[in-house]
């Protein structure tokens, strides 16, 4: 039910104390059974299976666009990331089978072999996981003899973000982010492990500077 109403992860908690308090009054003897019940967010995270590298928005003109993005290795194991393909869902259900048909035809134009599928990651839209789109794709797999046992489901979290950004002040975020700087800067050691850590991951990078809130007026 959390998966089909899109809600968060950790409402699993407070689903689970709902239920106590329930059972407790309907029927206690079953009350020390539903306390094993575990539905933290973890366990619920493991339980709801999200598949599909998938996001699914509507444009200006009520039409759903299922964009598909691909990441893999290459010989030289050099990671890269591009876009598959944005795909037009016109005059077709935006269901997990009709999802699916649009990924499988996707697919099939850029010659992909499925059997070298590792991973697959989407957004929290109920279209995409629980027993639509995910039991779906899996299906196909084992029909076609590949491995869906190993592959690998990742959650999107990107909406949730924009729903934090709503709700936390930037005050907020300033602070957590001046004292990890004053942190790193205030010790010799910690800013050369910072540095070296940046370089081990081949990324670019300048120096850190320190926050002040006084402002220079010249006159």
């Amino acid at each position: 039910m959390i998966a089909k109403r899109s809600r968060p992860f950790n409402d699993g908690d407070f689903v689970k104390e709902c239920i106590e308090i329930a059972a407790k009054k309907m029927c206690p003897e079953a009350a020390k059974k539903i306390e094993k019940i575990q539905l933290n967010r973890m366990t619920i995270q493991r339980q709801i299976m999200s598949l599909s590298a998938l996001d699914e928005s509507t444009d200006i003109s009520s039409t759903a666009q299922l964009l598909i993005f691909i990441r893999g290795v290459t010989q030289d194991f050099e990671v890269l990331e591009e876009l598959l393909g944005m795909c037009s869902l016109k005059g077709v259900q935006t269901r997990g089978v009709d999802i699916l048909n649009v990924l499988l035809d996707e697919c099939s134009k850029t010659n992909l072999d499925l059997s070298k599928l590792s991973g697959v990651a989407t957004d929290g839209a109920p279209s995409m996981i629980g027993v639509r789109l995910v039991t779906l794709l899996k299906k196909h797999l084992q029909e076609k003899n590949m491995n869906a046992e190993d592959l690998m489901q990742f959650h999107c979290i990107i909406h949730q973000e924009a729903l934090c950004s709503k709700k936390i002040e930037f005050q907020n975020v300033m602070k957590v982010v001046v004292s990890t700087v004053n942190f790193i800067k205030s010790r010799g050691l910690n800013h050369r492990q910072l540095k070296q850590f940046l370089d081990d991951i081949e990324r670019e990078y300048g120096d850190l500077l320190y926050y002040t809130e006084l402002t220079l007026q010249i006159i």
